[in-house]
């Protein structure tokens, strides 16, 4: 039988005390009569068990069983104090299998008759009489009554020392006897307790719960502090053990997948604890992606129609510290007639952190999952505040080639809807930081609504003349390509005579330039590429223009010192997609 104990408040006029019970031996004896076989523990007392605490208003609530129906009808109990002269309480109860029974309400007036004619002594001793109506034994149980000191009171039962694995098997249940408010806190944040505390209504309860341990040598100490205003404090020392978990894969931890993978590679887990498998894109496949002790996994990747890409795959095992990381890389897709996308010169999709770059203002690193996984989401709001800074040479690679390509894949779901970000940038390079709240030139400008700006050894504003179509198609507002909230392909295209944006593949602005005079140069951009040091993903507006850096989730950046044709531009779109 489970040890029951509890705590409520006397009824009116009694002090609030407990029972402290303390089984005795059955006694019994039976009548010799063939026909009847009875069992010692026919009848058994369901609570109080050994040990067990309660108080004179529960007595009511201590319960009875009986197991053998078939010996008994009816059974009688009684409550006979030690002390003479003080009153006994007897009643009958139908005796049905495996069925408990509660006392009756006079049994707790009776133990209370019996307590205060003590005097308040220390302790008395009660006893209960069972009595069945067949041949059925007598049973006594013997309870030692003790007082409980009066006043404010915060007792906390069981154990003060526990001891957890670095995978706790379950939470630890502590009770807390009080007629005050009290408090329960942990030192430690790897030890939780819930509730953070009790009402002081009688009894109550709070459990203690550890996370996992993946530490293999040392041992962790917390302690866990139960307080009452105006009563000493109680602590609760707890230790978690050392893990002696291990995880080991077998194989080469540094994959290449062609860009049309014909199959998957399997990895061989050699482990004594459970693990699991997460990866950090959405174009690689794991199975299974968790199991226990010795076993095998796959990992297999989609076919890719764009650039080279990388991720990971991490095993990581319960109670082990270092998880295990697969490095996986695939190649490069190729167009129609063996002609390769081109490698950019630089390329970010996050999973790597920022790969030289830096955050100016309040952005982050997040998880967008799918196919996207890390991405680079810009704060909402300010001015030349918020925005990711790259590496400062990544413009300087084209004074040979005379080309350049950005590509960048922008959503917007984040960002506050059109009206936030209807005349923000998306990529800006400069000379240097602004001064004074301001930009100024060398500059290169690519706005978020399909527009751009050179002033770079050279100036073109790419104007309404310059466009192919006779005037600029502006894409905000009412018109705003990222309204949907999904992900899309920003790409800009330059080369020493043309530029051209497209979104999602299509084309949707193409100026041509002369290549002299005013608002007719783009070669500065290559050939003084290098002067352009302070490059912004995500915000920095131009001059002093009040316009807000956007809050856009950006993901796979690729800076080209070559002019992507369309195919190869819907390539990369596919490769998402």
């Amino acid at each position: 039988m489970n040890k029951t104990k509890t705590l409520k408040w006397m009824p009116s006029g009694i002090t609030m005390f407990a029972i402290f019970a303390v089984m005795t031996a059955i006694v019994g004896c039976v009548e010799d009569k063939p026909d009847v076989v009875v069992k010692d523990n026919d009848i058994k007392l369901v609570k109080p068990d050994d040990g067990a605490l309660f108080d004179l208003s529960e007595v009511a609530k201590i319960a009875f069983i009986w197991t053998e129906a078939e010996s008994v009808d009816k059974y009688a109990l009684k409550l006979s104090p030690t002390e003479a002269g003080l009153a006994t309480t007897e009643f009958t109860l139908d005796a049905r299998v495996n069925t408990s029974y509660d006392l009756p309400s006079t049994a707790a007036d009776v133990l209370i008759e019996a307590y205060t004619a003590a005097g308040y002594e220390e302790e008395i001793e009660l006893f209960w009489t069972v009595t069945g109506d067949k041949d059925v034994p007598t049973q006594v149980r013997k309870i030692t009554v003790k007082r409980l000191p009066e006043g404010p009171r915060l007792e906390v039962l069981g154990e003060k020392d526990i001891v957890f694995g670095a995978i706790p098997a379950g939470v630890e249940t502590v009770e807390v006897v009080s007629n005050v408010e009290w408090f329960v806190r942990s030192s430690e944040s790897w030890l939780t307790v819930d509730p953070e505390g009790g009402d002081g209504g009688g009894i109550g309860a709070f459990t203690i719960a550890a996370d996992i341990y993946d530490d293999e040598e040392n041992a962790r100490t917390a302690t866990v502090i139960v307080s009452a205003s105006g009563l000493p404090d109680v602590f609760i020392n707890v230790t978690q053990t050392p893990s002696n978990y291990s995880l080991v894969v077998l194989g080469n931890k540094d994959v290449e997948f062609p860009a049309d993978p014909s199959g998957a590679v399997t990895f061989t887990v050699e482990s004594n604890t459970g693990w699991e498998i997460t990866k950090s894109a959405g174009w690689l496949t794991i199975n299974p992606e968790s199991g226990s002790g010795n076993g095998t996994f796959t990992v297999a990747a989609g076919k890719n129609s764009g650039l080279e890409r990388e991720g990971t795959v991490t095993v990581k095992g319960e109670g082990v510290n270092e998880p295990v990381i697969l490095n996986i890389t695939q190649m490069k897709a190729t167009v129609s007639g063996g002609v390769p996308v081109p490698d950019p010169v630089y390329f970010n999709n996050f999973e790597r952190g920022l790969e030289g770059g830096a955050i100016v203002g309040s952005g982050s690193l997040a998880d967008a999952g799918g196919n996207y996984g890390a991405v680079f989401q810009n704060a909402t709001g300010g001015m030349r505040q918020n925005y990711l800074l790259l590496p400062e040479d990544v413009l300087s690679h084209s004074s040979e080639t005379l080309e350049l390509s950005i590509s960048v894949w922008v959503n917007a779901s984040q960002a506050g809807g059109s009206e936030a970000y209807g005349w923000s940038p998306l990529f800006m390079a400069y000379g240097g930081p602004p001064v004074d709240g301001s930009n100024t030139w060398p500059m290169f400008a690519l706005q978020y609504r399909g527009v751009a700006q050179i002033n770079c050894a050279g100036w073109t504003d790419f104007t309404d003349e310059l466009n192919v179509a006779g005037v600029n198609t502006l894409y905000h507002f009412a018109t705003d390509w990222l309204a949907d909230g999904g992900w899309h392909l920003y790409t800009a295209t330059f080369t020493e005579y043309t530029a051209k944006i497209y979104f999602d593949g299509l084309l949707v602005n193409e100026w041509v330039v002369s290549g002299e005079g005013n608002n007719n140069v783009i070669k500065g951009l290559f050939t003084n590429g290098h002067e352009l040091t302070h490059i912004c993903l995500g915000g920095n507006q131009a001059w002093n223009w009040g316009d807000n850096d956007p809050g856009f989730m950006f993901d796979n950046l690729a800076i080209f010192n070559a002019a992507l044709t369309a195919e190869q531009i819907g390539i990369l779109y596919q490769q998402k997609k």
